[in-house]
């Protein structure tokens, strides 16, 4: 099963930057009892949401392309 943490991309400067958006909705699975009269975003989701969007970032400043140099 696949997790994507981000719905678009807005903006991504080659080898400099990426901002990605999310839209949360009430029903998502971890924000059911996680917190009791507020419903945050754990920390950790936000961590995988960052670090997908960098992922994205490293691939397209590499043109796509996976070498021994970027492994």
């Amino acid at each position: 099963m696949r997790f994507l943490y981000y719905d678009a991309v807005t903006h991504l400067e080659e080898g400099k930057s990426i901002i990605g958006v999310k839209t949360f909705s009430l029903s998502e699975e971890f924000l059911r009892g996680h917190y009791q009269k507020v419903a945050l975003v754990p920390a950790v989701i936000m961590i995988e949401a960052m670090a997908q969007l960098l992922g994205w970032l490293i691939i397209y400043s590499h043109h796509f392309r996976l070498t021994r140099s970027c492994l």
